[in-house]
């Protein structure tokens, strides 16, 4: 019981702590998204490192960086992640070198404050629409011209086994 009880007073703190963090961030990150591309991107790109350099230690989980020695200078790149929890998105798009967008649901734009982060960091897609699939391939083909890497994240179904 008494590991359930932390556990929740962990969950509510770290919660917290991204929340005062984001709010914080956002502010920059509001202004650059008036900024022509590919400049906001490399900036919410460059700030969401700093804040996940401050806000994982904080809450007790500092990030260990491994394989970027794959990325070779001047090379754009698809790099495909595991998505099990909220954190997946905020913790790789900033650690990958260099300025990345996601391929996202197109209902995530729609939450007040993840709006204008949504919509600088990432190729939005509303899964429904064939317009819009075929649009957002178009999108993606875009930022990779130019010189923005892009992220995907494929949903997992929950009895798949992990991927190592």
């Amino acid at each position: 019981m008494l590991k359930n009880i932390l556990g929740r007073i962990y969950a509510l703190y770290a919660l917290l702590l991204f929340i005062i963090t984001m709010m914080i961030v956002f502010i920059p990150i509001l202004i650059a998204s008036l900024w022509p591309e590919p400049k906001p991107t490399a900036f919410f790109i460059a700030i969401g490192r700093r804040w996940m350099n401050i806000y994982l230690p904080l809450i007790g989980c500092p990030a260990r960086l491994k394989g970027q020695e794959y990325f070779a200078p001047g090379q754009t790149y698809v790099i495909v992640c595991n998505h099990n929890a909220l954190m997946d998105i905020p913790v790789t798009t900033g650690y990958v070198p260099g300025a990345n967008k996601t391929l996202a649901k197109a209902s995530m734009a729609k939450i007040p404050v993840f709006n204008v982060l949504y919509k600088i960091g990432s190729i939005l897609v509303d899964r429904s629409s064939e317009a819009s699939r075929k649009q957002s391939v178009v999108d993606m083909k875009h930022a990779l011209s130019l010189g923005i890497h892009m992220l995907l994240y494929p949903k997992v179904p929950a009895t798949a086994p992990p991927i190592r």
